[in-house]
Order: structure tokens, then C-alpha cells, then sequence
């Protein structure tokens, strides 16, 4: 029985735990961005389809070029096998599955701790290690806060890539190498045999909201009581960054009437006002001191006015109580320069309560659904910087390439390949550069299949 396929000097073979299998020209393999390897076949030589799921397959390929391809590791996820009472059909043993890496990175109900105060090379080295996969290429940020519990490693590793507009290419080696969206790669080395564009403008946005909240702003509840009226100075129990605040007990003959905070001491001229609230009543506005606007947006102080409801103090005996919340902020660790904690990138415009008939237009006429809201995102700045390469990756599949030709191995993925398009802007053909997305290889039928995306004009 021939272990490997071959003809006009193509050669698959396909090794799993148990040694050769011959697949009978069945072997079916992908390569793609973003998602690593898939592959498949159906044989009816004895095997034992309920082997570990770790155990690992590989996969070699000829081409009739002299050109060769070895697979990373492989895992076996989906088996079957028909009996041997079944009528029809030769082949007994179907076996599908993806790469190691991919694998390993699909694990659930991973514990790690709360991230605070980290940077993306930190948080991505953390999963790839717990993960036992190799990540090279993501550019270093700070990220103030993240939670990766209930996530697959996968999900995780995926949201620092997309937050910065990354490709993500399982090599040969098993190993994720990340690159930017907007890097050139090398021309596609292939003979191609059939080409068609595929445009569809439905999945062609103008604009998509980019931003960043924060999940932490009860995390730094401080609680303040006070039993007579007056003007108040204080310092914070902690400081905290994106202060806000709210009064309590209603029935007190007591209540707050504003709250000021500072980044330093208010009688301090060098101190900046970080935020300033007033609350309804009938005692007019807290005086705030004549103070600058604060550069840093960390509160360590704050000034408090409270003020008589009615009656006597002695008529409802409640102290007046004010509850601080906010972001728990380190002061020995503080976060660099660009760091946000909450954005919106484009700002939204329009929505004018004096213009019924205003609306927002900062996302222009077809705005993607797709808001990509993420506390793992730096800041306005980052935002700002990488929103190019984030629309145009986020609309890339509205504009695609399918080739077809005889069995090649040269293809790779990101690789780039040009196709004249129709310009509106300069009412011109131009050459529009497209990168190679997912290869199918098929050696059975000697054929190649590729898809590609638009990735802008070529020079």
C-alpha cells in the first residue's frame, strides 16, 4: 500500500502517531491570517481514531516546482468512523483538525490574576507562556487594566493584536509572528491561473468608534460623613484618578452642596482643580479656590461645602454623608505620558439638545456597527495613530481577490499581489495592492486556491 501520493511529481504524506496514513489523495490543507492552519482527510487504512487529543500529526509537501512545505505540529480534533456493516462509500476514517498552536490557544478557564498598571508585552508574554506558544512582533504599550478571566487564551491574545491593528501568521515553526497591517511584504510567487475581484461595498465602512472606559470606578469608594455645616478641606483616604462623587442620607438636616478636588493642597497655588460638582439646593455655588486646571488628573485633596436642609442640626441627628468614587491610583507607579482613561476616537459630534435635527457624522455615511470599546486600548493618542490601519483591516473583506491555479507552494500568507482597480477619487485605474489572506492547497486535484485582501493602492 503507498504511503504517499504522488503524481507529476507531487508529492503530500501525512504522519500521525501512529505512523503514515495513507490519505488517497483526500489531504486538504490551510494556511491563513489571523487564524493558523486546518486540515483534513479520509482514509480507510487501520487506525485507532481515539488516540490523545495532544498526540500530533505532520504534513510534507512537493510541489511539481521543487518547492517544499512542511507543516507545524497538528492536532486531530474531529474523528469518525463508519463501521464495518455500512454500505456505500470506500473510505471508513475521516480525521480534521488545526495546528498546535491554534490548539493550545483555544484553552478555557484559564486563572490569572487582575492585570494593573502592566504593558503589553508583559500581559502577551504571560498568556503565550501559560499557553506554551511563541508571540514575537507586538509593539510595547500600557495597559492600566485588563481581565483575561473566563477568556480563551485565543480571545485574549487576539484583543492586543486588534487593538493595534496587527496580522498574526502561525509559521512553519508553530511560532505567531505579528506585524502591522500596513507593512509591505514580498510579491506573491505564484501561477496564477483564474483571478476575480470581489467587491461588495455593504462591508465597505467610513468610520468606526475606537475608545476605552473604565471598569474600575467603584473600586475606590471612599465614604465621608460630616455633622455640621461648613466649608471642609481634606485630604483623600487614597488618590484616585476620574474622581466623582454623590450625596447620601436623605432624611439628614445635613447635605452637600458641592465637592471640589485637587491635585495637591487647595490653598497650594502650584494645585490644579480636577474636577468640580455641584449639588441642587438653594445654597448657591461652592466657592472654589482661583486654581489652574490640573495636569495630571490625579485628586489627592478635596474641598467640601455642606450646608443646613432644615430645622435644627439636633432635628434629625443623620451626618451628611458624600461617597467618593473613582480609579485607586499608585503614586509610585505612575502611568506614563498618553495614557487615558476613557476615550472616544473619532469624538462624536452632532446630537446638539438645541438642534433637534442634529446628528452625529464623525463616522461618515456608513458607519460600521463594529465599536470597539477596550480598556485594553493606551489612549486617545494610540487611538488616533493606529485608526488607519484599524479601518482598513476592519473593511479588507469587503474587497477580495480569488485565484486559482495548479498546485504551488509558493504562496505565503501577507504576501502581496496587484490588480488594477477603478479610483473614484481620481476617476482612474490604478493598481490596487492586495495581501494574500488564506491558501487552500489541495494535492489531490493538483490545484491551488487563494484569497486575498484589499490592502490599499500599490506605489
Amino acid at each position: 500500500m503507498a504511503l504517499a501520493t504522488t503524481y507529476r511529481r507531487v508529492y503530500a504524506t501525512l504522519t500521525g502517531p501512529q505512523g503514515p496514513i495513507n490519505h488517497e489523495n483526500t489531504l486538504k490543507v490551510n494556511w491563513s491570517v489571523d487564524r493558523g492552519w486546518t486540515w483534513s482527510c479520509e482514509f480507510s487504512q487501520d487506525y485507532n481514531i481515539g488516540h490523545a487529543m495532544t498526540e500530533t500529526y505532520t504534513i510534507e509537501l512537493l510541489d511539481g516546482y521543487g518547492n517544499t512545505l512542511t507543516s507545524p505540529p497538528l492536532v486531530a480534533l474531529q474523528r469518525s468512523q463508519r463501521g464495518p456493516a455500512c454500505t456505500g462509500g470506500s473510505r471508513k476514517k475521516t480525521l480534521s483538525g488545526v495546528d498546535q498552536t491554534t490548539f493550545r490557544m483555544g484553552k478555557r478557564n484559564q486563572s490569572f490574576p487582575s492585570f494593573r498598571a502592566t504593558y503589553s508585552d508583559v500581559l502577551m508574554e504571560t498568556l503565550a507562556t501559560r499557553a506554551g506558544v511563541t508571540v514575537s512582533g507586538l509593539p510595547v504599550w500600557f495597559i492600566g487594566e485588563e481581565e483575561v478571566k473566563g477568556e480563551t487564551l485565543a480571545s485574549a491574545i487576539q484583543r492586543l493584536q486588534k487593538a493595534v491593528a496587527y496580522d498574526a501568521v502561525i509559521g512553519t515553526d508553530g511560532a505567531i509572528e505579528l506585524t502591522a497591517w500596513e507593512d509591505v511584504g514580498d510579491s506573491l510567487d505564484f501561477p496564477v491561473a483564474n483571478v476575480q475581484r470581489n467587491y461588495d461595498p455593504s462591508q465597505v465602512f467610513t468610520g468606526v468608534r475606537l475608545g476605552k472606559r473604565t471598569s474600575r470606578s467603584n473600586n475606590g469608594t471612599q465614604r465621608y460623613q460630616f455633622d455640621h455645616a461648613g466649608a471642609f478641606q481634606m485630604e483623600l483616604q487614597a488618590p484616585l484618578t476620574g474622581p466623582d462623587a454623590n450625596t447620601g442620607n436623605d432624611m439628614a438636616a445635613l447635605t452637600v452642596g458641592g465637592v471640589a478636588f485637587f491635585d495637591g493642597d487647595p490653598n497650594d497655588p502650584e494645585s490644579g482643580l480636577v474636577n468640580f460638582l455641584s449639588f441642587p439646593g438653594p445654597w448657591g455655588t461652592l466657592t472654589v479656590p482661583p486654581v489652574g486646571t490640573s495636569e495630571t488628573g490625579i485628586a489627592t485633596h478635596m474641598v467640601v461645602e455642606t450646608f443646613p436642609m432644615s430645622g435644627s442640626i439636633t432635628a434629625y441627628p443623620v451626618d451628611a454623608l458624600l461617597i467618593v468614587t473613582g480609579t485607586p491610583y499608585d503614586e509610585e507607579d505612575p502611568p506614563p505620558a498618553g495614557v487615558d482613561l476613557q476615550f472616544l476616537y473619532p469624538v462624536p459630534n452632532g446630537n446638539d439638545p438645541e438642534n433637534i435635527d442634529a446628528y452625529d457624522t464623525s463616522l461618515g455615511a456608513w458607519p460600521s456597527n463594529q465599536d470597539a470599546i477596550d480598556p485594553i486600548f493606551q489612549g486617545y493618542g494610540q487611538a488616533e495613530e493606529r485608526y488607519p490601519s484599524y479601518l482598513a483591516k476592519l473593511n479588507a473583506p469587503g474587497d477580495t481577490l480569488t485565484m486559482d491555479g495548479t498546485f504551488h507552494l509558493g504562496p505565503r500568507p501577507l504576501r502581496r499581489y496587484s490588480f488594477p482597480v477603478w479610483d473614484l477619487e481620481s476617476e482612474a485605474w490604478v493598481n490596487g495592492s492586495y495581501k494574500v489572506w488564506s491558501i487552500d492547497w489541495d494535492p489531490g486535484s493538483i490545484r491551488a486556491q487563494i484569497t486575498l485582501v484589499r490592502a490599499g493602492t500599490a506605489a
